[in-house]
């Protein structure tokens, strides 16, 4: 072989081995710092400590392993939607414990505006086509009502369509297709609780829109012992949850800006706390009862 080719051929093989040496830094070139991400980081692998090298890549199955193990000890509160196929994620108001077991827990909102039957309420009943069925119907103690010719009915805690409802399903057993009109004569009317430090504590019927502040000046204002930026509104949900929530009316009322000023809504609460003075004033005791009590000598006194 002449000496020419011999080198063209070694000239090319260097050529090719500081191709291949370039291709092979490429990747650790591009890496975050020029905003590209690493094949680890793309296939969704775990970041490397120390017991895997830097540039290797989980298994799927590891990956699918650490990531249940994630999963069973915490929960995002927003979890994503399942897009392939899989189990859907838990909704937003629920938590997961670490035995997988999901815990529903209500959101706190608005209660519901509909009037609800309370006890002693007393109700006019009409049939269109059987008025000899017409009666008046009141509410028990016990909450429930005593319809003639069918069971008795719990109506505490129910709206007037849903007795309505209760009342034609009921009666259809013994008429066909009754159509049944409630109409309350006597109801508890809607009110509004003021406690605290207000001069006037009791319960107030609504006698139109109210909101925080109006309902403290009906209950006589603020006494000395108030405090003013940190009144509480107690409003229930349902029978296990209450929403509390604080009100600053102090900086409302100096600012003159009445736009945040809540509304009430039926069997709402209002409590105004006592300010820090009031709390330690019933600590705070007279220089002359401690000469009284002979902690400084019985010594007279000179006013």
């Amino acid at each position: 072989m002449r000496p020419s080719r011999v080198l063209c051929i070694g000239f090319l093989l260097l050529l090719v081995a500081m191709y291949s040496s370039v291709a092979q830094q490429a990747p650790a070139g591009n890496g975050p710092q020029n905003g590209l991400q690493t094949p680890a980081t793309m296939n969704g692998a775990m970041p490397s400590n120390g017991a895997m090298p830097a540039n290797s890549v989980m298994p799927v199955s590891q990956q699918n392993a650490g990531q249940s193990a994630a999963e069973s000890t915490m929960t995002s509160p927003n979890p994503p939607a399942a897009t392939d196929g899989s189990t859907p994620a838990a909704p937003a108001n629920q938590m997961v414990n670490n035995n997988g077991q999901t815990n529903s827990v209500p959101q706190l909102q608005t209660r519901d505006p509909r009037y609800r039957i309370n006890k002693t309420d007393t109700f006019n009943i009409n049939f269109l086509f059987t008025p000899e069925y017409d009666q008046v119907l009141q509410v028990q103690p016990d909450g429930y009502v005593i319809p003639r010719n069918i069971p008795q009915i719990k109506a505490e805690g129910m709206t007037v369509p849903q007795l309505t409802e209760a009342l034609q399903q009921a009666y259809g057993k013994l008429l066909h297709e009754p159509v049944i009109t409630v109409l309350p004569t006597n109801i508890v009317p809607a009110y509004f609780i003021a406690g605290g430090e207000v001069h006037n504590p009791g319960r107030y019927v609504f006698q139109g829109d109210t909101t925080i502040a109006q309902a403290v000046v009906l209950a006589g204002g603020f006494t000395s012992y108030a405090k003013h930026s940190q009144v509480i509104l107690y409003r229930r949900i349902n029978n296990e949850w209450v929403e509390g929530r604080r009100v600053d009316l102090k900086h409302m009322l100096n600012s003159g800006n009445l736009s945040e000023d809540i509304h009430l809504e039926p069997g709402d609460m209002i409590y105004v706390p006592k300010n820090f003075i009031s709390k330690t004033q019933p600590w705070l005791t007279p220089f002359s009862d401690f000469i009284k009590a002979g902690f400084f000598g019985n010594y007279p006194l000179a006013f």
